[in-house]
């Protein structure tokens, strides 16, 4: 779950960053055709998705776990990034 919910978060941003700026673009539908690609991705159908969302959502003690090892990820994620670009460190 947590691998879903971390890939869903980074189409949001990716979405906030490049496409919501154009107003014309129908943020519900574009977020809604993102999630379907993730869940896709991951062999995950909206139900099934929406159930263990709900299950976690009632555990927030685990939810808790989830997100924290999400955001450990997702800084590792930025680390490899800007290692890999060319005269920059990260300490």
């Amino acid at each position: 779950m947590g691998r879903i919910l971390f890939e869903i978060g980074m189409a949001e941003g990716h979405m906030e960053t490049y496409y919501f700026s154009d107003s014309s673009r129908n943020r519900d539908s574009l977020l809604k055709t993102e999630l379907e690609k993730v869940l896709t991705i991951h062999k995950v159908s909206q139900p099934e998705f929406t159930r263990s969302y709900a299950f976690y959502q009632s555990r927030p003690h685990i939810l808790k776990e989830v997100v924290d090892s999400m955001q450990v990820h997702a800084q590792r994620n930025q680390q490899k990034i800007f290692l890999k670009r060319p005269g920059l460190k990260v300490e």
